[in-house]
């Protein structure tokens, strides 16, 4: 039972209201890079490539969220996802075979930013939150240069629901460098990056502190997997 006063849920209840509302419009709220832009030449923004993605197995209705610099008011200046194939919105499909997900090249002015939190939502109304005490990503945007900060991946864990059926029931992010795969991609998009694109990843490995996760069901007959 959530506690009334919890900051944390709170915080994610924000999450979740602007994300549906965001949805409609755009999966992101901050500039993709123009295709002919020349980031040498830009003395005032730099460009962060990254991708986000989650297991095949859970298909295009699952949904791995990540977003940046999340206020104390739960507003976020970009949320990135990984599908989109939701009501309301048009499917994109994957830019990957191996997993769900989608390259970002995204245009920042110079300074220092954060991916904050992020959610799993399963595709049958149950969404899983980063928990407590989940620890900020935290890079560094250079004016002029072209940075590759990682892959955030939503690691589903599934498994079959009291119906019988086979569902996400949780989850977690972690980051990889997935360099040699995002780059070759980044490539075919922006050719002019050959060569300039410098290696900066997130801190590695699983989500610091988004063990203790919290589930929000957007109905009230959910029935999570079996732990």
């Amino acid at each position: 039972q959530t506690e009334r006063g919890d900051p944390v849920i709170n915080y994610n209840l924000h999450h979740i209201t602007i994300l549906l509302l965001a949805s409609i419009l755009s999966a992101c709220a901050v500039n993709q890079v123009p295709p002919d832009f020349t980031p040498e030449s830009d003395d005032k923004n730099g460009v962060v490539v990254f991708s986000v993605s989650h297991d095949l197995e859970g298909g295009a209705r699952n949904n791995a969220i990540i977003y940046l610099n999340t206020n104390s008011f739960g507003t976020s200046e970009g949320i990135f996802e990984s599908s989109a194939d939701e009501f309301l919105r048009p499917r994109k499909e994957s830019d990957y075979v191996d997993v769900y997900g989608h390259l970002y090249a995204i245009l920042l002015p110079a300074g220092d930013y954060a991916f904050t939190s992020w959610q799993i939502f399963n595709g049958a109304g149950l969404r899983i939150l980063a928990g407590k005490g989940t620890q900020p990503q935290p890079f560094h945007v250079d004016a002029g240069q072209v940075k590759y900060l990682g892959n955030l991946h939503g690691n589903l864990r599934r498994g079959k629901n009291f119906l019988g059926m086979t569902i996400t029931g949780g989850g977690v992010i972690s980051v990889n460098n997935m360099q040699e795969r995002d780059i070759k991609l980044l490539i075919t998009r922006y050719p002019q990056y050959q060569n300039i694109v410098k290696i900066d990843t997130l801190r590695l490995g699983p989500w610091i502190g988004s063990e203790n996760t919290k589930m929000i069901s957007e109905i009230p007959f959910q029935l999570p997997v079996p732990k």
